[in-house]
């Protein structure tokens, strides 16, 4: 008889594509409203500052959500004979757990700091 995965391929993968995905999302959604946020003051460079910070909040929700299944996932396979899942389990792990630290210190930035005043 067939021994079944203790993870499923769903939730194996969520764990490994989540997190990069939120930071990539967040990378180009705070590229694009960069541009916008360093415009003449006014309405719509704190339109696309909340925006920016907003985002980066969904995202890193996103990635938590990424980050806690990979370490639910690495802890679960850890008990189990096959490799294969445990090593793509804590390798999901470690990279979400790096995404999530850069969309951290991408958010930082965008809510606290004023980037264009720093510029001139």
């Amino acid at each position: 008889m067939l021994e079944r995965a203790p993870v499923g391929q769903t939730r194996l993968w969520s764990g490994v594509v989540l997190a990069p995905l939120a930071w990539l999302c967040a990378e180009g959604v705070g590229y694009v409203l960069a541009s916008r946020a360093c415009s003449p003051p006014g309405v719509e460079t704190t339109r696309a500052k909340i925006v920016d910070v907003v985002i980066c909040v969904v995202c890193l929700i996103v990635a938590a959500v990424g980050l806690i299944a990979a370490i639910e996932n690495a802890r679960v396979t850890s008990r189990g004979s096959d490799r294969g899942p445990t090593f793509l389990s804590f390798g999901g792990a470690f990279s979400s757990a790096l995404f999530t630290g850069g969309i951290v210190l991408f958010a930082l930035p965008a809510a606290i700091v004023n980037a264009c005043n720093q510029v001139r």
